[in-house]
C-alpha cells in the first residue's frame, strides 16, 4: 500500500449494531484510490470482514489486550 492521500476515521466504540457496519460500508463505498478508512471498535467486526473480502478490499487489523481493534481498510488497485 502506497502512502494514503486521505484517511477517514470512524469511531464505532460507542455505536450499537448494525451502525458500525453501516457507517464503515458507506465510507468504503465513497473511498477513492489512495484513500483509507480506519475503524476503531470495541471488538472484532466479524460480520464486516467477509463483506470487505467480497468487495476485494485489503485490510489490516490490530487487536488490543482489552479486545478493542483498529482496522485499516484500503483498495489495493483501482
Amino acid at each position: 500500500m502506497a502512502g494514503p492521500q486521505k484517511t477517514t476515521i470512524i469511531d464505532c466504540r460507542e455505536l450499537l449494531p448494525p451502525e458500525p457496519l453501516v457507517k464503515v460500508m458507506q465510507a468504503v463505498e465513497r473511498m477513492q484510490a489512495g484513500e483509507t478508512v480506519k475503524m476503531l471498535h470495541r471488538q472484532k467486526p466479524c460480520v464486516l470482514l467477509p463483506k470487505l473480502d467480497e468487495r476485494g478490499l485489503e485490510y489490516k487489523m490490530q487487536e488490543f489486550d482489552d479486545g478493542s481493534i483498529e482496522l485499516l481498510i484500503w483498495r489495493d488497485s483501482p
